[in-house]
C-alpha cells in the first residue's frame, strides 16, 4: 500500500553520481576529504545514513540504482535502453526494443581493443549517417534508429513487431570477442547489424582520418542493455505530486521523463537557478551531477574531490530556501576499484529532523539516525522528512 501525500513542503533529491567511496591506508574518502561547508552545515543541521541501492554487496548499475530511487521496484526497471532512447526524446511503441550502444574498435576476429573508441568522437556522427543510410536498406523490413551523443555512446532503436529481448553483445572488457548470438531472430538481426556496422565502418575514410590522427578507429557498434516499454505508473499518479527532473546526461533525463517529470536539459552550473526559476510550478525536483561517478571509473581521486567542492559551491542557495534536500548518490563508485561497487552510500536530508552527525561523509553517515535504508527507501524518507506523508491503513 502507498502511503498518501499532503504536500506540506516541497522536497530536493539531489543525486552525485557515484558519490560513495572507500578509505584507503593512506586518505579518507574524496567526499570527507573534501572542503564542502554547505554540505556540511546541512549534514549538521539534519540528519544521515547510509542506504543500499539494492542490497548490500551487489553493485548496481545506474538505470537500476535511479528506478529504486524514485520508490519503483526492481522489476518497473525496463532496461537501460529504454532510459537512453527516452532520455534523446524518443517515444518507444509496445514492440520496440532500445539498446544502449557505444562506439568500439575491434580487430577482424571482432576482439574488442577498446570499448569506447579511444574515448574521441571525432567523425564518429558523419560516419553514422553513412551506417545508418546502409542499415535501413536492410533484409528483415524494419526500422532502425541509431543517435550518438556524448561522444562514442548513443542510443539504437528497432521499429518491428516481433523483437525479443536479448543479453548485451558487448563483454564489458578489452581483449574479449562480441558475443554474438545463436539461433534467436532478434540476436540473429543483432549479429547483421554489428557484422555490417563493422563492414561500413572499418574502411570508412573518417575511420582512415582517425588513424592518420592516432585515434583508434570507431570501426563496430558494441550493443547492450536492451529493454521494451512497461506498463508503468506515472511519479505524479504515484505520489499525487507533480515533479522536474534536472539533469545533462540523456540515461538521467531518461528516467525522469520514463516516469513522467517534466525534464530540463541543463549544465552542472545552471541547475540550481533552474531549479529556483521553476519553484512554484513543482513539488518535487531530481537534480543531478554526473562527474563524481567519471572521476570514480577513471581513478581520479583529486578530481572527484574537487567535484565535490564545485557541486557543494552551487548549493549555497538551497539553504535559503524551505525546503527538504536530500543529498545522496544512485551508487558508490570507489577510485580503488574504478567502477561500481556494493558498498553503502552515504545520504544527508536536511531541513527537517538533526541528529548527531559533523559533516557529510560515509564513516560519518554510519553514525546518522536515519540507519541503514535500501534505494527504494530513500523517496518516501526524503517525503517523512518533509511532512509529506499521511499513515497508512488508518
Amino acid at each position: 500500500m502507498e502511503p498518501p501525500l499532503d504536500v506540506e513542503r516541497k522536497t530536493v533529491l539531489i543525486i552525485l553520481d557515484g558519490l560513495g567511496d572507500r578509505r584507503t591506508a593512506s586518505r579518507n574518502t574524496p567526499l570527507e576529504s573534501a572542503k564542502k561547508p554547505v554540505m556540511d552545515e546541512m549534514a549538521f543541521k539534519g540528519v544521515q545514513g547510509i542506504h543500499y541501492p539494492l542490497r548490500p554487496g551487489v553493485p548496481v548499475g545506474s538505470g537500476l540504482s535511479h528506478t529504486l530511487l524514485f520508490g519503483y521496484e526492481e522489476s518497473d526497471y525496463p532496461g537501460r535502453g529504454v532510459y537512453e532512447a527516452f532520455g534523446a526524446g524518443y517515444d518507444l511503441g509496445p514492440n520496440d526494443i532500445a539498446f544502449r550502444i557505444n562506439f568500439a574498435t575491434v580487430d577482424s576476429n571482432f576482439v574488442v581493443k577498446d570499448r569506447r573508441a579511444g574515448r574521441r568522437e571525432d567523425f564518429i556522427h558523419e560516419m553514422v549517417e553513412d551506417l545508418v543510410d546502409v542499415l535501413n536498406k536492410n533484409p528483415f523490413g524494419i526500422e532502425i534508429i541509431i543517435d550518438v551523443y556524448e561522444g562514442y555512446r548513443g542510443v539504437m532503436i528497432l521499429r518491428g513487431d516481433f523483437f525479443s529481448l536479448v543479453g548485451d553483445m558487448d563483454p564489458q572488457k578489452e581483449g574479449k570477442p562480441i558475443r554474438f548470438f545463436k539461433d534467436n531472430p532478434t540476436g540473429n538481426i543483432l549479429n547483421w547489424i554489428v557484422m555490417k556496422s563493422y563492414e561500413i565502418l572499418n574502411n570508412h575514410p573518417l575511420n582512415k582520418k582517425r588513424e592518420q590522427l592516432g585515434i583508434p578507429k570507431a570501426n563496430v557498434i558494441l550493443i547492450r542493455g536492451a529493454g521494451k516499454v512497461k506498463n508503468r505508473q506515472m511519479f505524479e499518479e504515484k505520489y499525487g505530486i507533480k515533479g522536474m527532473g534536472i539533469a545533462d546526461r540523456n540515461l538521467y533525463l531518461g528516467v525522469a521523463r520514463y516516469f513522467g517529470l517534466d525534464v530540463f536539459k541543463v549544465e552542472d552550473e545552471k541547475k540550481i537557478d533552474v531549479l529556483l526559476k521553476h519553484k512554484n510550478e513543482y513539488d518535487f525536483f531530481f537534480v543531478h551531477f554526473k562527474l563524481t561517478d567519471v572521476y570514480g571509473h577513471d581513478g581520479k581521486w583529486e578530481e572527484k574531490k574537487s567535484y565535490i567542492e564545485y557541486v557543494d559551491s552551487l548549493l549555497s542557495p538551497l539553504l535559503e530556501e524551505d525546503f527538504i534536500v536530500a543529498i545522496t548518490g544512485d551508487h558508490s563508485t570507489p577510485v580503488v576499484l574504478k567502477n561500481h561497487s556494493g558498498d553503502p552510500v552515504p545520504i544527508l536530508i536536511y531541513g527537517g529532523d538533526r541528529d548527531d552527525s559533523r559533516y557529510f561523509g560515509e564513516y560519518e553517515a554510519v553514525k546518522g539516525r536515519l540507519g541503514i535504508l535500501s534505494g527504494k527507501d530513500v523517496i518516501y524518507t526524503l517525503f517523512n522528512q518533509a511532512g509529506n506523508l499521511l499513515e497508512v491503513g488508518k
